[in-house]
């Protein structure tokens, strides 16, 4: 909501996604405007979301090691924002392990900020090449949880 009232003109809202509850609120909130669309992002290592959108329905996948623990694992059969995320989220990119470096660093250098990679995983998706001209694009940055050991080995 806050984005919503502090930006009404932006077009996309751009969200990570692990269990979906984040995005779920946000495209929620969103569906109120006309004119704004929200966008998914998950590691290609772990995409539960990606993968159950193709077939139809909740899978279970092989959820590989990624930095983004936080997006990582496999989605509740029963949870409520399977649904969601395929009524209201207008589509989901997969970004790499390498991407959620490079965003992690550009948002250090950049912004002189602390972003664990599942919460960089919007930044990696502009990075990667997402399509954002002549959009107001708004990139959720959701988390500052990494080690910095970790943290000092990427930047």
């Amino acid at each position: 909501l806050e984005i919503l009232e502090e930006w009404p003109e932006v077009d996309d809202i751009v969200v990570p996604i692990g269990g979906g509850g984040l995005i779920s609120g946000i495209a929620v909130a969103a569906d109120e405007s006309a004119r704004t669309s929200v966008i998914g992002v998950e590691v290609e290592a772990s995409a539960p979301f990606t993968h159950s959108m193709k077939a139809g329905r909740i899978v279970e996948i092989d959820v590989k090691p990624t930095l983004a623990d936080g997006l990582a694992g496999n989605l509740d059969p029963d949870t409520p924002t399977f649904d969601i995320v395929r009524r209201l989220v207008r589509r989901i990119l997969l970004v790499t392990e390498r991407q959620l470096e490079d965003a992690i660093r550009g948002i250090a250098a950049e912004e002189r900020l602390i972003a664990e990679a599942a919460g960089a995983a919007g930044v990696a998706a502009i990075i990667a090449g997402m399509d954002v001209r002549g959009r107001n694009v708004a990139v959720v940055l959701s988390g500052a949880n990494i080690d910095l050991e970790k943290f000092r080995k990427i930047v």
